[in-house]
């Protein structure tokens, strides 16, 4: 999978987008129908996703984080070293974690299915669970430290790092009933550009003591990759 930085882009600084092949599309389906089938077979688990069956969901959401993956490799991350990446396939509710640890930091991929880039921007909000409140408070995974929204198209073959947000981005921002469940109304201009993440974990790094691989502060590299466009 190649990345492409795509300059500015409509509110945003800078969208990352990464071509898809068939393979790649085909793989991560199949993927998710695995982990569905695996989730709801063996562990009884059944999820609740917003317009698309369970397998879909998952194949979409595989697709937005191996794309994410290849940015940090782009960036000069090394997975085990630099971040890790959790597993899909957990025996109990409370080994489920968030998509990442990066230097620490948790990190959320949100992939959304979508016809082109440009209907990424038909609203002025992005929507992610109110765990805080009644009706969500049973969801097992905090909120992460930054959450990524990716978006993926299947008939044009792309995927689109559209930016990040903090978790106070997230906790702060308001809350709606949207299907019955509550969800934060997140504003499309407190997404920032994907190149400023490394800055923003570097400097979390001086603000919160991290619990996972507290080693990897211990490393003098934060090279080059901050100059990405």
């Amino acid at each position: 999978m190649s990345i492409n930085y795509l300059g500015p882009r409509n509110l945003f600084d800078g969208i990352i987008e990464a071509p898809l092949s068939e393979d790649e599309i085909k793989k991560a389906l199949e993927e998710g129908k695995r982990v569905t089938e695996y989730d709801e077979q063996i562990l009884k688990w059944h999820f609740r996703h917003d317009g698309l069956d369970s397998a879909t969901a998952h194949g979409i959401g595989i697709l937005g984080e191996d794309a994410f993956e290849d940015y940090l490799n782009t960036l000069g991350l090394e997975k085990d070293r630099d971040y890790v990446k959790n597993e899909p396939f957990v025996s109990q509710y409370r080994d489920i974690k968030q998509d990442f640890v990066i230097r620490g930091a948790t990190v959320g991929v949100k992939t959304t299915l979508i016809e082109s880039l440009d209907k990424i921007f038909r609203y002025d909000s992005f929507l992610y669970p109110a765990k805080s409140q009644e009706g969500e408070s049973r969801r097992v995974l905090e909120y992460p430290d930054f959450l990524i929204r990716a978006a993926v198209s299947l008939e044009a073959q792309r995927c689109w790092l559209i930016g990040f947000v903090p978790r106070i981005a997230i906790e702060s921002s308001p809350i709606a009933e949207i299907r019955g469940k509550p969800a934060h109304e997140i504003s499309i201009f407190e997404f920032q550009s994907m190149s400023e993440l490394i800055h923003s974990l570097d400097a979390m790094k001086h603000t919160y003591h991290w619990k996972e691989l507290p080693e990897l502060w211990e490393m003098d590299f934060l090279p080059e990759i901050l100059a990405y466009p």
